[in-house]
Formats: C-alpha cells, structure tokens, sequence
C-alpha cells in the first residue's frame, strides 16, 4: 500500500479495464462500428489523388432492369515505382474495397 492507501483499488480497477476491454472491442468489431461509411472521401478527391499519382480515373457503370445506367463504382489504375500495374477499387460512394 502506498501512502494514499489506493493501491489496491488502482489494482482493481486495472484488472477489470484490462479483462473487459477486449470484449468490448470485439462486440464493436461485430457490430461494425470500426468500419463506418462516414469514413468515405468525397470522389473528387479519390480522383485528384489518383491522376496526381499519375494514375486513370475510371468510372464504371451498370444498367438495372429498366435500361437505366447508374454508376456502380470507381477504379483508379497506377503502375508502382518497379511499374507494377495496380487497381484500387470504390463502391459508388467512395468506400475503398480493395486493391486488385
């Protein structure tokens, strides 16, 4: 015990936060909060920041049933400094979905 005498309870209380602590990241890892949509760039950016890596800003689009085209996503093509060639993709609101 130190002269506060809150040894004990500072040992509590960290024990509880470190045992309860990865159950809460994981039920916040389930729910999906980490992967949150607010997170999206706006596409003008997404497409400044590839053409200035001296990429090509792709659009794609899709047809629904009616004939109506829509667009369904954004690609961005860029070769790497040993000129490897690279896609990343975007779902139609910006969210990264990978890279190809």
């Amino acid at each position: 015990m130190n002269i506060h005498g809150t040894s004990g309870f500072r040992t509590l209380l960290t024990r509880a936060v470190v045992a309860i602590a990865p159950v809460t990241l994981a039920v916040l890892g389930i729910s999906g909060v980490t992967a949150s949509t607010a997170s999206a760039l706006p596409i003008s950016n997404l497409q400044s920041e590839c053409r200035q890596a001296n990429g090509q800003w792709v659009v794609e689009y899709s047809t629904n049933s009616t004939g109506i085209r829509y667009v369904s996503g954004y690609e961005c093509w860029y070769r790497d400094i040993n000129g490897d060639q690279y896609v990343d993709l975007y779902d139609r609101k910006g969210n990264y979905q990978g890279t190809g």
